[in-house]
């Protein structure tokens, strides 16, 4: 498989934990990337329209995120193994597993991207993971696998954002951290009026920011994206595959808004368990409609 050959060459790239080339056979993707497959290509020789990230920045992100959840994928049966290939110019990321061996794959193309930031990349590196932890809905089926192991599109946006990058950055002082960045006038209203400390606060604003830059990279010149444009579209069944950049959005910043603790554990077949929903009494933190068909338990 075209995804299988990447893994593979990815080897001899940044390894976070060790993984023999052996372990390789019989890879299952997990779908076709963080994007949509693309003809972009960013060189590591670009010095124009590339985003200031350097690669021992893009090194430490992946290093510090493998460090965070290599203990937890190693309690769920796994061996959590993330590839950074600064070199290549592709556009994209991935996740892979090859038995219990779980794969995340991130090209340096994607990092240098001009609108990327280093909480970007990051969000990048926990969508892909989103695949692997995220739980319900999974995709019908994980290219060919039917033990559908990888979480949607959109559940591994909304994990991703809610979980992952929540739990990785909240114990920084993000008050300090966002004292000289802009954010949004309207995500910072709704951080403002959903959190009440200013840690969870900066916090908030800071994973907004990190949503924008992701949103901004995955639309078209000619496909704006904003906070104060949601997505009204309503799907009748769960869409498995990239919902648009602005349903994206809508995700990262929707589970930027739920309240629900960030320990809390979610489902392989309950996509209720552990997130915001109607039922629990939730006004905000839901996922968007514009690619998520809610369960009558949620509701």
């Amino acid at each position: 498989m075209k995804r299988t050959s990447r893994a593979s060459a990815l080897l001899l790239s940044l390894t976070i934990n060790s993984l023999s080339i052996n372990s390789m056979a019989c890879t299952v993707a997990g779908g076709p990337g963080f994007m949509p497959d693309n003809d972009m290509r960013i060189s590591q020789f670009s010095t124009e329209g590339v985003s200031d990230i350097s690669e021992s920045q893009f090194k430490d992100i992946l290093k510090r995120v493998g460090d965070f959840y290599s203990p937890i994928v190693k309690k769920k049966g796994g061996n959590l193994n993330i590839f950074g290939d600064w070199k290549s110019a592709t556009v994209n990321a991935y996740a892979v597993r090859s038995g219990t061996t779980w794969i995340v794959n991130i090209y340096g193309g994607l990092a240098r991207h001009p609108q990327m930031t280093e909480d970007g990349v990051m969000l990048v590196v926990c969508h892909e993971l989103g695949h692997h932890l995220g739980g319900a809905p999974k995709k019908a089926r994980s290219m060919g696998n039917l033990s559908r192991w990888a979480s949607n599109e959109g559940e591994a946006d909304y994990w991703g954002s809610m979980k992952c990058l929540r739990r990785i950055l909240q114990t920084e002082d993000n008050v300090t951290y966002m004292t000289s960045r802009l954010v949004n006038p309207t995500a910072k209203a709704k951080c403002d009026a959903t959190y009440r400390d200013d840690q969870e606060r900066a916090l908030c604003a800071r994973i907004a920011n990190a949503s924008e830059s992701l949103a901004k990279v995955l639309s078209q010149a000619d496909d704006k994206v904003a906070f104060e444009t949601p997505d009204a579209s309503v799907v009748k069944k769960t869409f498995d595959e990239h919902p648009k950049a602005q349903c994206r959005l809508d995700t990262y910043f929707q589970a930027n808004l739920c309240t629900r603790n960030v320990l809390d554990e979610v489902s392989d077949s309950d996509p209720a368990k552990g997130v915001c929903t109607v039922a629990d009494k939730f006004e905000q933190g839901i996922r968007p409609l514009c690619w998520y068909k809610p369960a009558k338990n949620e509701l």
